[in-house]
């Protein structure tokens, strides 16, 4: 009998091994496997038990070999997120601080431009286009690095700082 052979097989026993754990003749095993005759109720049950709690047990292994592997694959998803929000905090943080400067840069032309109008001989002066040139670019330059624009990354950049923190106490309730 096939499924006979293949219960003790499943179990990692030979028919020596499974005589001695079922308490009968090894004759008795062998005869049962080929279908010649039946196991005692008793040894029966026994074999079957003990197949059923096997399988549940390496069901339950496989489940958890699933867990690691799931709880590794999360982990090294942190620790990418974490890498790549790093990475932009830094742009963020170095294009906050080239709006800073370009905002200085932008007023101190402003003021020049005044200077120019106001404060320079007519001999001296540049031509008024040009200083109708200097003053779009220092207006221009104060609208595109002004206030809101440096606020907006300095949000950006307390958003980043904020999910920061979160993956890092994420990361490390999952490594413990």
């Amino acid at each position: 009998m096939k499924e006979a052979r293949q219960f003790r097989e499943a179990l990692g026993l030979t028919q020596e091994e499974a005589a001695q754990l079922l308490k009968i003749p090894k004759s008795r095993i062998g005869m049962f496997e080929i279908g010649q005759r039946e196991l005692p109720v008793k040894a029966k049950l026994r074999l079957v038990t003990l197949y059923h709690d096997l399988q549940k047990q390496e069901a339950l292994l496989q489940s958890a070999n699933n867990e690691t592997f799931e709880k590794e694959a999360y982990v090294a998803f942190l620790e990418r997120e974490l890498l790549e929000n790093q990475f932009n905090r830094q742009v963020l943080e170095r294009k906050l601080e080239q709006s800073k400067e370009k905002y200085q840069k932008s007023l101190k032309l402003s003021r020049l431009t005044v200077l120019l109008e106001q404060d320079t001989e007519e001999t001296e002066k540049p031509s008024p286009a040009f200083i109708a040139f200097l003053k779009r670019k220092a207006r221009n330059g104060m609208q595109k690095y002004g206030l809101p624009e440096q606020a907006k990354l300095a949000l950006k950049l307390k958003s980043h700082h904020s999910f920061q923190q979160e993956l890092e106490k994420e990361l490390k309730q999952y490594r413990s």
